[in-house]
């Protein structure tokens, strides 16, 4: 009976794995995410991820680092970015990580193709370069900082 089983067994098993095919398997977003990063983090030459900096910032302030996820318009203008609206527009990007969401501030002039496709759609996909100035920093302040170099897309509806 022994036989019978494992060679049950071992017929399953390698009908499984015949029948699964690589295009079958798909990436997930957090794979599909993590694949983005780095591909612009080897374009742009930034070696932090937003991962790294979050939980220390006051030891990391004036660094780059690359940060990507869902991006949406909003108007939050805290702690030392409140001086800065009619310069900068706010963005909350919430990273598809699960290690939360940051506001990065956008130059209104320097990203205003950006700015146009965050209102025209329903959703963005967005990686960019930010890092958090040391010279307006509040240590009580939460994930605030300054983003360039903007790379979107529209949503993707599993990402």
């Amino acid at each position: 009976m022994k036989k019978f089983n494992f060679g049950v067994f071992l017929f399953l098993t390698i009908i499984l794995l015949v029948g699964c095919n690589e295009k079958e398997v798909q990436d997930s977003p957090v794979e599909k995410m993590d694949t983005v990063i780095i591909n612009y983090q080897e374009k742009h030459g930034v070696n932090l991820r937003a991962g790294d900096v979050q939980y220390d910032l006051g030891s990391m302030l004036d660094r780059d680092f690359v940060i990507g996820g869902r991006a949406k318009l909003c108007d939050y203008y805290g702690y030392g970015f409140t001086q800065f609206e009619d310069k900068f527009y706010c963005v909350d990007v919430e990273q598809l990580d699960g290690k939360g969401s940051w506001y990065l501030y956008f130059d209104r002039e320097k990203d205003r193709e950006f700015y146009s496709d965050l209102i025209a759609s329903k959703g963005m996909i967005v990686v960019a370069t930010a890092f958090v100035p040391g010279s307006i920093f509040k240590h009580e302040q939460g994930r605030l900082a300054a983003a360039v170099s903007p790379v979107w897309s529209e949503l993707i509806e599993n990402l």
